[in-house]
């Protein structure tokens, strides 16, 4: 009988320090339950929650709510989520505590636009390759193009030396040789009907994707029978404003390695070709005569040039050196200086997020005469107006002056590059001939021939001034129904327009 109060004794007290410590860990914790959404609203499945500093956590299910007992006073939620930044919460003993998580951006080349869809790059079947951000400021460019060449495989891109102009751009090479081989190009889902991307400032390029095969390209029909280059701008991104400003000046001189002639190389050379037409009567090359030089040289040449080449007879014998060489190279060419300026201002809500861009462009060219300014805007809004409903919109603006300086200028039958006509047209220039005579007053034919004209001051007689202005606009509205119906989760409608 004493042993069986002993146990029932025994048995109640363990009951009451059970009760006690029930008690006790029911008044230092307590209940937290919410819901962890992402930016556009959507549940995130498998999220961590934990208490920091504690051993307490759960994971969130498919509707992304979560439930669990924290301590009571001053606790703080960390949750983590593959694909999104780790964010810390407060309680501050409140019940119910719904969370909003950011996801963080992922390596943008790994994710490719083709047409239909946003895919990794991993998984992509299809001939595709494309630039970033990081890739197009890795060097100073003035447009897309620029971005591109030397970095994307199977794109040929021809440069444009001229201030303002681009070049061409195939992919897999010429398909046709009456037709055009340019790609299509698509801004923000929107495919251009005519011109390229050469308008648009690089610094507000997020993305740039070459689709290069049928499979890739099959979406724009014939339209995308030469490639298709997706460009995607900058979008507003949620979180505190940021203010970004890029600077940057590049400087361009032209290198030529191609040999000419000096004044006295030529001289000898005439004389040698006159003696070959006359070995009989002319004397050899290397045995000049001020006589035959006048033959020579004085019958076509203007006076001011004749005069150059009679210094080399100033001590009554031949000396090379003392004929002036005009350096009519230098004439037409400088040294190009390119400043590029760009501040852009991103920032925004869960709801709403915003950016925009103004950028000036300066861009002297190598050739006299030829210069580019450019100026740049881009504004752009996104509009989460329900879970299942988004619109946006954007607007491009660029309005730039181009001086074209000389375009064609003939020489016999030659004609100078398209890019550097002028400075062509000056290597052909007699190095002997001089640019002024003695009364300062410029020579129309240095050396006196009628084919060749002279390149001095010839930006300030013939002027090609082009102006252009281009307003690019674009919107959309998209629809989420696996957000009205979990029937339909994963079916979306977007419409673009622009």
């Amino acid at each position: 009988m004493k042993r069986k109060r002993l146990l029932l004794r025994n048995v109640c007290i363990i009951l009451l320090l059970s009760l006690t410590a029930q008690l006790s860990f029911s008044q230092n914790n307590f209940k937290v339950s919410g819901k962890v959404t992402d930016e556009t609203g959507n549940p995130v499945q498998g999220a961590t929650v934990q208490v920091k500093g504690t051993a307490i956590s759960t994971a969130t299910v498919a509707d992304g709510s979560y439930s669990l007992m924290a301590p009571s006073g001053t606790s703080t939620l960390v949750i983590t989520s593959v694909g999104f930044t780790e964010q810390e919460v407060a309680i501050n003993n409140k019940p119910e505590v719904n969370i909003s998580i950011v996801s963080t951006s992922s390596a943008l080349q790994d994710v490719v636009v083709i047409g239909y869809a946003t895919v990794k790059k991993k998984d992509v079947t299809g001939s595709v390759a494309g630039i970033n951000q990081k890739d197009i400021r890795s060097r100073p460019v003035d447009n897309a193009l620029q971005a591109m060449q030397g970095k994307v495989a199977g794109v040929d891109i021809t440069s444009n030396e001229r201030p303002g102009q681009v070049g061409s751009i195939n992919i897999r090479g010429v398909r046709s040789l009456t037709a055009s081989n340019s790609p299509l190009f698509v801004v923000d889902g929107i495919p251009l009907t005519t011109g390229g991307i050469d308008y648009l400032n690089p610094n507000d390029i997020e993305t740039i994707d070459v689709l290069k095969d049928a499979s890739a390209t099959a979406i724009f029909g014939s339209r995308g029978a030469n490639g298709v280059v997706i460009v995607t701008t900058k979008q507003g991104k949620s979180g505190k404003i940021q203010i970004n400003l890029y600077n940057s000046v590049t400087f361009e001189t032209i290198r030529d390695w191609a040999p000419i002639m000096s004044a006295s190389e030529y001289i000898d050379f005439r004389r040698w070709a006159v003696y070959y037409s006359n070995t009989t009567n002319r004397p050899r090359g290397d045995q000049p005569t001020i006589a035959n030089d006048r033959d020579i040289f004085l019958a076509t040449a203007d006076p001011s040039s004749w005069a150059n080449i009679a210094k080399g007879w100033a001590g009554g014998t031949w000396d090379g050196s003392k004929v002036g060489n005009t350096d009519w190279t230098g004439m037409a060419s400088q040294t190009g200086i390119t400043t590029d300026n760009t501040i852009s201002v991103s920032g925004g809500t869960k709801n709403i997020k915003a950016y925009a861009s103004f950028g000036y462009l300066n861009n002297k060219g190598t050739s006299i005469g030829q210069k580019f300014t450019r100026y740049s805007g881009k504004t752009s809004v996104d509009i989460q107006a329900t879970d299942w409903f988004s619109m946006g919109a954007t607007m491009n603006v660029t309005y730039g002056t181009q001086e074209f300086g000389q375009s064609q200028l003939v020489i016999g039958s030659f004609v100078g590059s398209p890019a550097t006509s002028i400075y062509e047209s000056s290597r052909r220039l007699f190095k002997w001939a001089v640019p002024y005579d003695s009364a300062g007053n410029r020579i129309i034919y240095p050396g006196g021939d009628v084919a060749i004209k002279t390149i001095v001051d010839e930006e300030k007689y013939t002027q090609d001034q082009r102006v252009t202005l281009r307003a690019f606009g674009s919107l959309y509205a998209q629809l989420n129904f696996g957000n009205i119906h979990p029937v339909l989760k994963g079916l979306k409608y977007r419409f673009n327009f622009g």
